[in-house]
């Protein structure tokens, strides 16, 4: 089992990952904006309520509200809150 400090280690280095990422589809938006492509972020198309349960940390409660929202299965719901 792992240590507190080797979980929070690593809560840090995945909260780490997600500011990279966010970072890098802010930048991704803005150059498919100028040259006219269209891009969307993975949170821009799961319902709003969704991400924020997911990103305040209820994932189960975000994995139940996306299944309400979209009749998603449990698979794919759970899937869908992992990549947030």
């Amino acid at each position: 089992m792992a240590s507190e400090a080797e979980i929070q280690a690593l809560q840090h280095s995945v909260a780490a990952m997600k500011e990279r990422l966010d970072h890098i589809e802010e930048h991704l938006a803005r150059t498919a904006a100028i040259s006219g492509i269209p891009f969307a972020t993975t949170a821009s198309t799961i319902p709003p309520e969704v991400v924020e349960l997911a990103r305040a940390g209820k994932r189960l409660d975000a994995i139940a509200k996306y299944r309400e929202l979209t009749n998603a299965g449990m698979e794919q719901a759970r899937d869908v809150i992992a990549g947030i």
